[in-house]
């Protein structure tokens, strides 16, 4: 229960962290409830500090990989079908999260964003990642 509370403290300080001048826009909850447990098992599994996955995501701070953030993006995508196990997103899969309004928008950022050359999964996503909060127009909250 302490990893759940402690990934939902994380998803409102990244949205907040995030928000200026980028739309918000929530999960709709039955998706939610299907990724939330897969994020929890790797979680789990990886040993993540959500604290620290935080930092490293935040605008503000250098962004270099931290083993076990890199770990949780790479099994939170690959657990649940947002991305291959070469590190690529699913494109069509990732973009069904956003509303229809806004997908081309979005689209046009997750492209660029998922156009990084590494042979790391766990870096290849977490940079995805980071890449995506930065220059995303709309962001998911939970």
């Amino acid at each position: 229960m302490c990893a759940r509370m402690n990934f939902y403290v994380l998803i409102v300080i990244l949205a907040l962290g995030y928000s200026d001048a980028k739309k918000l826009v929530h999960l709709p909850t039955e998706k939610s409830f299907l990724i939330l447990p897969q994020i929890m098992k790797c979680a789990d599994e990886t040993g993540v500090n959500f604290e620290e996955l935080n930092y490293l995501l935040s605008e503000s701070k250098d962004h270099h990989l931290d083993k076990n953030a890199g770990n949780f993006i790479s099994c939170s995508f690959r657990r649940t079908g947002y991305a291959n196990s070469k590190g690529n997103v699913n494109m069509d899969k990732f973009l069904n999260l956003f509303p229809k309004e806004n997908r081309e928008a979005v689209r046009k950022v997750a492209v660029d964003c998922d156009d990084i050359d590494s042979t790391n999964v766990s870096e290849k996503l977490y940079k995805f990642v980071v890449c995506f909060l930065k220059t995303s127009p709309v962001l998911l909250m939970l």
